[in-house]
């Protein structure tokens, strides 16, 4: 179940940056000083948790089951953000409720970091808390608007990236969903989760898809010279 969560929670922050990434410059750099004046301020909490503690709570299904209504809301207003959006690129008439769905960072983000950054105080048992909420708190504020510029540089294609972020979504969904299992299964591997080769994999992942892409666009760009 560690693997599943590990993988929600690195969708979620994906799934942010992409959103984000359809943003201006400057409001991404809101986004990003407001997620850190929340480290700031959950600091003080956040060193008072415990690993068992949490370890609890993420392996309570009624928990697990609360956080996947969110991962539906969160879902339901990205897709629909999509396809506003794509609807908006042959239909430029906008309405109110275009800016609803265009505003909307995202809620699960907060808790994220506030699991991120506990991770973090474990990491340095020895340090000093307030400093490294510090540091991490100028970490989220500088990186959000940069991970935002770096899919908008990446993906520069408008398409592909609302293609992207509606896949995305519907895959941590369909792992909020997995995640409300009661555990009752047959086999279970005692191996922990091997983080480095979990990462590299990733990596191959989204190296794939952005060959795929970059390849695709190269096949389009020929057919149309021809």
């Amino acid at each position: 179940m560690s693997s599943l969560i590990l993988l929600i929670l690195v969708f979620v922050l994906i799934n942010t940056c992409l959103k984000l990434s359809f943003w201006k410059w400057w409001q991404t750099a809101i986004v990003g000083m407001v997620l850190g004046v929340f480290v700031l301020f959950m600091y003080p909490y956040a060193i008072e948790q415990s690993q068992t503690g949490l370890k609890m709570m993420l392996e309570d299904v009624e928990i697990r089951k609360n956080i996947t209504v969110l991962l539906c809301i969160e879902t339901l207003a990205y897709t629909g953000f999509c396809f506003i959006a794509l609807t908006r690129l042959y239909q430029p008439k906008k309405r109110r409720t275009d800016r609803l769905f265009r505003y909307y960072p995202g809620i699960l983000i907060f808790p994220v970091i506030f699991y991120v950054f506990t991770q973090v105080i474990f990491s340095f048992p020895g340090a000093n808390f307030r400093r490294l909420a510090l540091i991490s708190a100028a970490v989220i504020t500088i990186g959000a608007p940069l991970c935002s510029l770096g899919f908008k540089k990446l993906l520069p294609d408008k398409e592909f990236r609302l293609e992207l972020l509606v896949i995305s979504g519907l895959l941590v969904l369909v792992l909020g969903l997995i995640s409300t299992y009661n555990g009752s299964i047959i086999y279970k591997s005692n191996q922990e989760t091997d983080l480095p080769h979990f990462l590299f994999g990733m990596c191959i992942l989204f190296g794939m898809a952005g060959l795929g892409y970059v390849i695709n666009r190269l096949v389009w760009r020929f057919k149309r010279n021809k």
